[in-house]
């Protein structure tokens, strides 16, 4: 190999050593200050409402009252694991909150169904990338930070908050899950405070969506 190849090699190497350090340091200092800022857990009016799989079978919920779910309009793509999951994928149903009051889009938390028969590991999921760092989590949810780094900047950024619920019905995949990216705000300014504002309503529906 050349000298020039050599060197392109080591440099790319070391370049991404010093990423991975760089999001390493972040992650140490968003576990002694998070950046996450949740507001106390609420207990909302319930009812039950059933959602169907691609294959037509009933998935029982409790949710608040004040909200339904239909199938999303848009175009919609997530992967958890090998299973992915999209308004145009195979084995996939995706259903939007509907509120009275709250509409965030893109932003806003939806359900995800697969009967993919590929098996989900959410210990393995949630270690599966390098940028990833949990904030919080017990038997209901998972709610944490994507970490990457801002090539312009030069620095390891929150690229993203999100919240997570999985469960097993039948042969369905069930996750209730959003993803707030900082890009979806647009503009050169730190838009923490906006996601924060809408992780804490996601995780309001999320902590009273009950899989049956």
């Amino acid at each position: 190999m050349p000298v020039y190849g050599q060197n392109e090699k080591v440099n790319r190497i070391l370049e991404q050593e010093v990423i991975a350090k760089k999001i390493n340091e972040l992650k140490l200092q968003l576990t002694s200050s998070p950046q996450i800022l949740l507001e106390p857990s609420q207990k909302l009016p319930q009812k039950s409402l059933v959602i169907e799989d691609d294959k037509g079978k009933t998935i029982a919920l409790m949710v608040p009252k004040d909200i339904n779910f239909k199938r999303t309009g848009q175009l919609k793509t997530e992967q958890f694991g090998a299973i992915k999951i999209g308004t145009f994928v195979r084995n996939a149903m995706v259903y939007d909150i509907v509120h009275p009051k709250k509409n965030y889009g893109l932003k806003q938390l939806a359900i995800w169904v697969s009967t993919d028969p590929t098996n989900f590991d959410l210990l393995a999921w949630k270690k599966e990338r390098p940028g990833r760092l949990i904030f919080k989590e017990d038997r209901d949810g998972v709610i944490g930070y994507e970490l990457d780094y801002d090539v312009a900047k030069q620095k390891a950024i929150i690229n993203s908050v999100f919240c997570l619920k999985y469960k097993k019905v039948g042969q369905a995949h069930v996750f209730v899950f959003a993803d707030v990216y900082r890009s979806q705000f647009g503009g050169n300014y730190d838009p923490l405070k906006e996601m924060n504002e809408i992780l804490n309503f996601n995780c309001l529906m999320l902590d009273n969506i009950k899989i049956q």
